[in-house]
Order: C-alpha cells, then sequence, then structure tokens
C-alpha cells in the first residue's frame, strides 16, 4: 500500500472512532439530560421512609421537594420556612448525593449518598436506600 493511501486509511480510521465516541457520549448526555430534566420539572414528596425496618414516613406529610437545576433541592411545607439543600445525581454510580446542613428533622434524615433501587421502569417513583453504620434508611419518593 503506498504511503499516501496508509496515511489516508489511517485518517479514516481515526475519524470513525472519534465520531464512535462522540455518539457514545452524545447518547450518555441525552440520557443524563433527561433524568436532570424529569427530576428538576417535578414536585417530589416521600411516601415511604423507613429507619432500620420502622417506618418514619409520617414524618415527612406535607413535605414538598423541588430540585433545581443549580443542583439545589429546596423542601416546602406550608407554614414553615423552606429548607435548601444540595443534591448532586451520578448516572455511574446510579445515586444521589443530598445534603441539608443544619436542617432541622425529619430533613436532616435526607443527608447522605442514596442508591437508587428501582427495578420498574416508572419514571416518576424513585426506591432509594442507604446505609449510616448499621442502619438502614429506605426511601420513595414520587412525582406529583
Amino acid at each position: 500500500m503506498s504511503m499516501p493511501k496508509k496515511k489516508f486509511l489511517v485518517s479514516l480510521l481515526m475519524v470513525a472512532a472519534i465520531s464512535l465516541f462522540a455518539c457514545k457520549k452524545t447518547k450518555d448526555n441525552i440520557i443524563e439530560d433527561l433524568m436532570i430534566k424529569l427530576i428538576t420539572e417535578n414536585v417530589w414528596y416521600v411516601t415511604k421512609f423507613n429507619v432500620a425496618g420502622v417506618s418514619n414516613t409520617s414524618e415527612f406529610n406535607g413535605y414538598d421537594f423541588y430540585f433545581g437545576k443549580d443542583n439545589k433541592v429546596t423542601a416546602k411545607k406550608a407554614g414553615q420556612a423552606d429548607i435548601v439543600g444540595t443534591w448532586v445525581g451520578s448516572q455511574e454510580g446510579q445515586s444521589i448525593d443530598s445534603k441539608f446542613p443544619g436542617a432541622p428533622l425529619p430533613i436532616s434524615k435526607l443527608t447522605g449518598v442514596w442508591l437508587v433501587t428501582n427495578t420498574d421502569l416508572d419514571p416518576k417513583l424513585v426506591d432509594s436506600h442507604r446505609f449510616e453504620g448499621s442502619t438502614e434508611f429506605v426511601m420513595r419518593l414520587n412525582a406529583r
């Protein structure tokens, strides 16, 4: 094979490799964008919250959670001051890291890395859990 043909072939392979990488990255970005859109364009509420197998769900009655694209999450309850924290989602780790520094109970119980455990395909339902030492916290969020 002549030198110009080799250079052309190498160039063509490099362009193909870059294109394949770009397509995968685009697909990942599309999935992540859809997840962020789903999270940030809905109002969420707690429908299950267990600590060490004991239901604490009623503590969250009346709270709505608003997740912003700026990675802020706001807990709102009628008649109470808003409580603002932060959240970071990880598609790779299938987790949400939330922090509510200085928040009162029950909102402070939401601080930690929550592993998403959904096995169904309902995009308006998030099942998750986390551990604090040997204590397991289990939560279900639903979108309104």
